[in-house]
C-alpha cells in the first residue's frame, strides 16, 4: 500500500521511539533479573507490573527529549508537506538513533558497573572515579569484567543501530500528501500525544525526567 509523504514521516518518528523504547524495557528487564530474580514474581508481581510501567513512562519522557528536534520536524511537515522537510526530519532521525544509542548504551553500561559494586544507580559518587588513582581503577575493571567480551558486543550492538538507521528510513519520500483537514488533525494528535510524552502522562502530577 502506497503511503503518503505525511504517514511515512510520522512512521520514521514512530520507528524511532520503537527503537529506543525496546532498549530500555531490555535494559530494565535485565536489570531485574540480573540484580533480583524471577522468585520475586511470586510475591510481588503487581509491585514489579507497576514498576515496568513507571519505567515506561519515564523511558516516554527522555526518548522524547532526545527525538524532540525529529518531532518538531515532523509538525512542520504537517503544516507544510514538503520534501526537504522530510529529507531533514530523515537525517535527524538517523543521527538521534546513532548518537543515542551509542550514549545510552556507554551510560547502562557504566550504570551496571556502579550499581554492581554501590547497589545504587549512577549518582555524584561515579565523579571518584576521576578523582582517585584512574589507571587502578581502570586496571581493577579490566580484571572484574570481561571486557573483551563486552567490547564485542559492543560492536555488534553498534552494527545493528548502523543497519538499521541504513535500512529502516528512505530519503525517498512518497509523492503524494494528505488533504490539508487531515494535516491538521494529524498535527494536534501528535502534539497532544506528544506533549503527554513529554510529562510522562496527563494527570496533575507530572513526572521528572
Amino acid at each position: 500500500m502506497k503511503r503518503y509523504l505525511e504517514q511515512q514521516a510520522l512512521l520514521n518518528v514512530l520507528q524511532g521511539y520503537t527503537i529506543f523504547i525496546i532498549f530500555f524495557l531490555l535494559v530494565r528487564v535485565f536489570f531485574f533479573f540480573y540484580f533480583g530474580g524471577a522468585q520475586y514474581f511470586d510475591t510481588h508481581s503487581l509491585d514489579i507490573f507497576r514498576a515496568f510501567i513507571l519505567g515506561l513512562r519515564y523511558d516516554l519522557i527522555v526518548t522524547s527529549y532526545l527525538l524532540a528536534p525529529v518531532v518538531i520536524f515532523l509538525l512542520l511537515i504537517f503544516i507544510f508537506p514538503l520534501k526537504w522537510l522530510y529529507w531533514l526530519e530523515t537525517l535527524l532521525v538517523k543521527i538521534s538513533v546513532l548518537l543515542g544509542g551509542v550514549l545510552f548504551l556507554a551510560v547502562e553500561i557504566c550504570d551496571l558497573s556502579f550499581y554492581s559494586f554501590f547497589q545504587d544507580h549512577i549518582n555524584i559518587l561515579f565523579y571518584g572515579l576521576f578523582e582517585d588513582d584512574t589507571s587502578a581503577v581502570l586496571e581493577s575493571i579490566w580484571k572484574d569484567y570481561p571486557v573483551i567480551w563486552i567490547g564485542l558486543g559492543i560492536i555488534v550492538y553498534l552494527g545493528v543501530f548502523v543497519a538499521l538507521a541504513l535500512r529502516w528510513w528512505s530519503f525517498h519520500p512518497p509523492q503524494r500528501t494528505l488533504s490539508f483537514f487531515k494535516r491538521v488533525g494529524l498535527f494536534l494528535g501528535v502534539l497532544s500525544l506528544y506533549l503527554g510524552a513529554l510529562r510522562g502522562g496527563y494527570g496533575l502530577m507530572v513526572l521528572s525526567p
